[in-house]
Order: C-alpha cells, then structure tokens, then sequence
C-alpha cells in the first residue's frame, strides 16, 4: 500500500469522503497544522492552507484566461504544493475521527478493554465528582486517583475480556482520559 500521496490526492479523497461539506479543505489544513496529518516534501506554503474554498464544480483551469490566479508561471495551479506529501495512514485516522467512526487497526491484538465506555464512564464520573485536583475530596485529587478508580473499574465490569489492568495502561489511559477532557 502507498503510504505517501500527493496533497492534490488527499484533498480528493476528503472531499469524496464528505460529499457537499465545503469546510472539510479547512478542516483538513488545520488538522495539518495541528500535526495530526504529517507531512514530508518541502513546507506548505500559505496557499496550501486552504481557509475557504466554495467550489460547486470542478474549475478548468486555463492559465490566465477563465480563473487568474489559480495558475502560476508554469501552468500548474498555484492553489495546491506539488511537492507536499500526507501520510495515508494520518490521513485515514483523521477521516474516520471526523466521520465518528473508528479508525483501522493494520492488525494487533484485539483490544482487551472497552474504551469508549470506559471514556463515558469517567466523563459520567467528572460530571459527579469534578475534574481530579488537589482541592476535591480524597482519592480523587490527581492522575493516580484516576489510575486506581479505572483499574477498579475493570476489575468491577462483568463484559470485560480481562478482569486486571497493569499499572501502565491504567497510566497511559488516566493520562489520555483527563487530556482529551480537559480539550
């Protein structure tokens, strides 16, 4: 599989992705901002950060006739950096975030826990405790509270493949829960 596209192909396969949504190209720049989609090839010049773009068709792009401006010296359309390449695999993670789906695993074990439960459950938790810091109540004042209510958790929930969680995970998911909370 090509792991690299041009920035042309991947506005493309975007746009096909969301049919009629005309900030999608916005969307996608700020995504590439953000670092969310890397890049490689040479650094995005302001035209490539698209900000608006409402284009109900596809413009034939003749150099200096129907569309001035959109053409540079040479012919090709200064709107979009040849030289920029995306990373498919970003590229496919963002799509399928910003669609509500989740993203392809490329293979691995099967994930032994319910994330996205486990994620409303602490946000169901927050709405009833507050955010953990040292000014709430005992045992729910920083991450390691969060770490020992989420290993609790997995050892309480009947559905769960696994009855244990090692201290690690509980420490990269603590940290990851209260992060995309605090977003």
């Amino acid at each position: 599989m090509v792991e690299w596209i041009s920035l042309a192909d991947a506005h493309v396969r975007v746009e096909l992705s969301f049919p009629g949504v005309s900030s999608i190209l916005a969307a996608l720049s700020s995504a590439i901002k953000r670092g969310e989609v890397r890049t490689r090839g040479g650094g995005l010049r302001k035209a490539d950060y698209v900000t608006e773009l409402n284009l109900d068709f596809v413009p034939i792009l003749n150099p200096g006739e129907n569309y001035p401006g959109l053409i540079d010296d040479s012919g090709r359309p200064s709107l979009i950096n040849s030289e920029v390449e995306i990373y498919v695999n970003d590229l496919e993670t963002w799509i399928a975030r910003i669609k509500g789906k989740p993203a392809k695993k490329n293979g691995g074990a099967p994930e032994q826990f319910d994330w996205q439960a486990y994620d409303e459950q602490f946000k169901r938790e927050v709405a009833e405790r507050g955010f953990p810091d040292p000014t709430n109540v005992k045992g729910w004042r920083r991450q390691a509270d969060v770490e020992r209510w989420l290993k609790d958790l997995v050892e309480n929930d009947p559905g769960a493949e696994r009855t244990t969680m090692s201290d690690r995970t509980a420490r990269v998911a603590a940290k990851r829960m209260m992060d995309d909370f605090r977003q």
